[in-house]
């Protein structure tokens, strides 16, 4: 696993926000502007690579929506931020599993949507008003929400759909899913148990890897498992997420594995950022095995 340092630069939309006199540039909460890193890397980030902050409570300050462009030397991604203030110094690393790019150094400006010199609506006269104000409001909030819901729905069935393609190929689009999960992977548990003998090497050998990228290549190999053998996409949805959709579409799973999965996915999010020991990794060893021995178990079975 490569890890390096990168110099990165902020890039804003043109043309740029005026911030305060010697300070850096803002611009507005929800706004998607650049990030330029330069770092040497053997392969470029895959478009899974997002931002990881030590502190689970700063994931808001920086998100990676795409990358827009990444190769060898250089790395272009569109980020946002969902949180308003003044980041200086900021310290965080890029990562898609394989490559870690460590940023340091970075500082940039997030005014608050609501503007200190917004100016009220004007008051609507009261003969051409049919209903309460509050009443239209509700309405609205009605149609976002339904609006968000479907937003939601199709986004993942995209992302399903482009999974699919991906571990299966194309040919499927006249099948249900329920008929595509039923379709075992031979494939999966075979590289899953390659992949588990290359982390055990890397623990046992006379100078083992940092125990941080042991612990990543675990996380990679756990998460591939369940792509690979569940369709469930692994990488880009939460733990929370992940759990409810094997329980919608593989409920025997779900009712064998359910204990080991939780406890596997709540040690993951518990380690993530922190700094961890061998030790810490073996005992995650363990249960990624035993949670994907169940999984294969129970598909296994006619």
């Amino acid at each position: 696993m490569s890890d390096v340092q990168f110099d990165c630069k902020v890039q804003f939309p043109e043309p740029p926000p005026v911030g305060e006199a010697g300070g850096p540039k803002a611009i507005n909460v929800g706004d998607i502007w650049t990030l330029n890193c330069a770092g040497n890397l053997p392969q470029p980030f895959a478009p899974s690579a997002q931002i990881v902050f030590a502190d689970e409570k700063e994931k808001l300050n920086l998100k990676i929506l795409k990358v827009r462009r990444s190769d060898t030397l250089s790395h272009e991604f569109d980020v946002v931020s969902y949180k308003a203030g003044e980041f200086t110094d900021q310290k965080f690393m890029i990562t898609d599993g394989q490559n870690v790019g460590r940023v340091t150094g970075l500082s940039w400006k997030i005014e608050s949507v609501l503007q200190q010199d917004s100016k009220p609506f004007p008051a609507i006269a009261s003969e051409k008003m049919n209903y309460p104000l509050w009443l239209w409001l509700s309405i609205a909030a009605v149609f976002l929400v339904i609006g968000l819901v479907i937003w939601r729905v199709v986004k993942r069935r995209k992302q399903r759909q482009e999974l699919i393609e991906t571990v299966l190929g194309v040919g499927h689009e006249t099948k249900s899913f329920r008929e595509i999960v039923k379709i075992q992977n031979n494939q999966a548990y075979a590289q899953l148990c390659r992949d588990l003998r290359n982390v055990q090497k890397s623990m046992n050998a006379f100078k083992p890897k940092p125990a941080n990228e042991i612990w990543l290549d675990l996380d990679k190999a756990f998460r591939y498992y369940l792509v690979r053998e569940l369709l469930t996409p692994a990488f880009t949805w939460s733990s929370k997420q992940i759990l409810a959709d094997i329980k919608k579409n593989h409920r025997k799973v779900y009712n064998a594995a359910q204990l080991l999965l939780r406890r596997t996915f709540s040690e993951f999010d518990l380690g993530s950022g922190k700094a961890l020991t061998i030790q810490d990794c073996e005992q995650v060893y363990v249960l990624v095995r035993d949670a994907c021995d169940k999984i294969y178990e129970v598909r296994s079975k006619k």
